[in-house]
């Protein structure tokens, strides 16, 4: 079995923005992936989202970002989806 990492860190921008910047390699796939995001999305949703337990089967956390539809309901380009599954 191979070594797989993930690294994911947080560059704020202010207090109330920030850069989720994710790296990963498994094998010889490796890839890179950043969106910004504000703090409450990360904390009150994502973060909030990965504390229950057990993980939720049906609607398993996900952070996702990029270029967002006027009414910001679907994105129009995902740059970084983060889905943590049971």
């Amino acid at each position: 079995m191979s070594e797989a990492e993930l690294q994911l860190s947080y560059e704020p921008e202010d207090e109330r923005h920030g850069q989720v910047i994710v790296s990963v390699r498994s094998g010889e796939f490796a890839g890179k992936g950043d969106a910004w995001f504000t703090r409450a999305q990360l904390q009150d949703t994502f973060l909030v989202a990965l504390r229950e337990f057990p993980l939720s089967t049906s609607k398993p956390p996900i952070l996702e970002g990029g270029y967002w539809t006027d009414d910001s309901k679907s994105l129009v380009q995902c740059h970084l989806r983060i889905a943590v599954r049971p």
